[in-house]
């Protein structure tokens, strides 16, 4: 069983250090500036969209975040293991909709899924995690679900950090 896993170990490593050279290409400087542009304005596009959809969308102070352990799946070779959550903000900002301090919202953080990639990701692909408490988020809601969440303040790692999200959401009304 060791040895399995030090290979199964191993066979990762191997695979997570070649699969960037795989996966990304190596662009030219005008390149990249290109594509930051295009990307800027998918994602515009996107957040839009998602306003459109959202019942609620705010800024607020994530203060309590509490989780259930539940196993989706279990008769898969591999179950699926996620965390659904309950975050409840405070000190809030509206943009769209009326969110009420405390108010419990959900969403599902899987414990088991892997993501490898270098392309863009699904603009709903993010919330709070596991550990947000503590921490201001932009909050896009539906029907007592986020959406997704962007994290204040925080530099950007992609091409909009939340504070310049939810600036452009508030002009874009």
């Amino acid at each position: 069983m060791k040895c399995f896993a030090r290979s199964l170990l191993l066979s990762l490593f191997v695979f997570t250090a070649a699969a960037p050279a795989m996966a990304c290409a190596v662009l030219s400087p005008e390149q990249v500036a290109q594509k930051r542009k295009e990307g800027l304005e998918t994602m515009k596009k996107d957040v839009r969209a998602l306003m459109d959809e959202a019942d609620q969308v705010f800024i607020g102070y994530l203060g309590k975040l509490t989780f259930r352990v539940e196993t989706r799946e279990p008769e898969a070779r591999f179950p699926n293991i996620v965390h659904v959550n309950q975050a409840r903000f405070r000190n809030i900002q509206q943009i769209k909709g009326t969110y009420k301090d405390e108010q419990p919202l959900e969403f599902v953080t899987s414990q088991t899924r892997v993501v490898i990639g270098c392309g863009p990701s699904d603009i709903r692909d993010s919330n709070p995690g596991d550990h947000g408490a503590g921490e201001y988020f932009l909050v896009y809601a539906k029907d007592g679900k986020i959406l997704r969440t962007s994290l204040l303040p925080h530099a950007p790692v992609g091409l909009m950090d939340g504070q310049q999200e939810a600036d452009f959401l508030r002009t874009a009304q």
